[in-house]
């Protein structure tokens, strides 16, 4: 496997259904981190009204909503964040009222670099935005009602129902 480069990730990626199955492994939550984290500085109101400004490379979210978020547990959430924390990939600051904090290490190194080419035109389908690779992905709900319709009718479904079977025949003979 190659361990040298990088690539881009599309931040909807932590919208996705497949992506937010739970429970999360330890690498989809540590890139789930990367994909929480502010992408450039801003400003803001926090939960008290307060204008704040939000620094880039830095994740605000709760222990709770990271729970929440990846299926585990409260101490299992501390206990990964203080791993990364002890392998410098990350620093932790909670603040009470306030949340955590989390910043991650080397963001700069590496979310400044540019490619030869910048690859936005390359991967981006133009009449929405999406990346082409994600078109065919389907969510459960869809392989769900997919598999559904197949039961009630075979031939609604996509794909050829099983063969050897009545409803295959009828659905070759379309």
């Amino acid at each position: 496997m190659a361990t040298n480069g990088w690539i881009k990730l599309w931040r909807a990626l932590a919208d996705n259904s497949l992506w937010l199955e739970r429970p999360f492994s330890k690498g989809q939550a540590w890139i789930d981190l990367l994909l929480l984290a502010q992408r450039q500085d801003n400003e803001g109101l926090d939960r008290y009204g307060n204008i704040v400004k939000f620094e880039r490379g830095k994740a605000y979210k709760s222990i709770g909503y990271l729970s929440e978020r990846w299926g585990w547990s409260k101490p299992r959430v501390q206990r990964f964040l203080e791993n990364l924390e002890k392998a410098s990939m990350i620093a932790v600051e909670s603040r009470a009222g306030y949340g955590t904090t989390i910043t991650i290490a080397n963001w700069g190194k590496y979310q400044d670099k540019q490619t030869r080419g910048d690859t936005r035109h390359d991967t981006r389908d133009v009449t929405n935005g999406v990346p082409e690779a994600l078109h065919n992905i389907r969510s459960k709900e869809d392989i769900r009602r997919k598999e559904r319709a197949r039961e009630t009718d075979p031939l609604d479904a996509d794909g050829p129902p099983p063969k050897g079977t009545p409803e295959y025949d009828r659905w070759r003979n379309q």
